[in-house]
């Protein structure tokens, strides 16, 4: 795997983790975090699959 894609790869998890626990931290219920973060996740793995195949720099 390019080192680029490995950053963006730890860079994608650090973010989540924050994010489900800011959103646990405002009261949001669980299943709402994990849906909002599921949904970033999605949109992170579509960016570093394209950044894999090289359509995207």
């Amino acid at each position: 795997m390019p080192p680029a894609v490995k950053r963006r790869c730890d860079e994608a998890t650090a973010r989540l983790c924050r994010r489900h626990e800011a959103l646990r931290a405002a009261g949001k219920r669980p299943c709402v975090a994990n849906v909002a973060v599921a949904r970033e996740l999605a949109c992170w793995v579509w960016e570093i699959g394209c950044r894999a195949e090289g359509t995207i720099s």
